[in-house]
């Protein structure tokens, strides 16, 4: 169900260069600039403890885990690397074809995503390990296309960390490159491009 409708129009002024700014971000993560300034005035309004209604969410994980999940919604590492191995221990308890094993792989990739955001380099080679993890999972379930971008992605982060100096990285995304077809190394290449026109 969506919000209520946004009837009530607002006018400011801005400088031009934050504008622009602005409108890029909401670009980049795809929404309207409108979109973006209501999630920024929610958020806001939310910080100063004029909340919407309260609704119990992830109340059915149990009080320890809904704390940990509250905790890395709000970008705190520890939360998010213990459910990211949460995540990655529990996938080990199921056949990797099954649709429990792709479910938990997905969970694990958007835990190891939030970790990596940090920017440690340990983390990105978390989410390089989730990636290819999911990638089987997925090409197992029939997903070839989306289990061949997931490995994708796993091999650009390998290269990347490889041209650190991470040697493990090296060795993994040549053995991972030599086992895929050359379309893959080629779109590999190919995030790795469109990873470096974003930063």
């Amino acid at each position: 169900m969506r919000n209520k409708v946004q009837d009530v129009p607002i006018q400011f002024r801005a400088n031009g260069r934050l504008l622009a700014a602005a409108r890029a971000k909401a670009e980049r993560q795809g929404m309207s600039l409108s979109e973006m300034i209501r999630s920024i005035l929610r958020s806001a309004v939310a910080e100063e403890g004029v909340r919407q209604p309260a609704i119990k969410a992830n109340g059915a994980l149990g009080a320890a885990t809904k704390e940990i999940v509250s905790k890395a919604a709000r970008g705190d590492a520890v939360s998010q690397h213990w459910l990211f191995e949460d995540r990655m221990a529990a996938f080990s308890k199921y056949d990797s074809s099954s649709i429990e094993a792709s479910v938990i792989a997905m969970e694990a990739v958007l835990f190891a995503r939030l970790l990596a955001s940090h920017g440690h380099a340990q983390d990105v080679q978390r989410l390089a390990g989730a990636l290819c993890r999911a990638a089987d999972t997925l090409r197992l379930q029939g997903c070839t296309e989306m289990g061949d971008f997931f490995m994708a992605e796993a091999v650009s982060l390998l290269e990347q960390l490889a041209e650190s100096g991470n040697d493990l990285a090296a060795v993994c995304s040549q053995a991972l490159i030599g086992g895929e077809s050359p379309a893959l190394a080629d779109a590999a290449r190919s995030l790795r491009l469109r990873s470096e026109e974003t930063v």
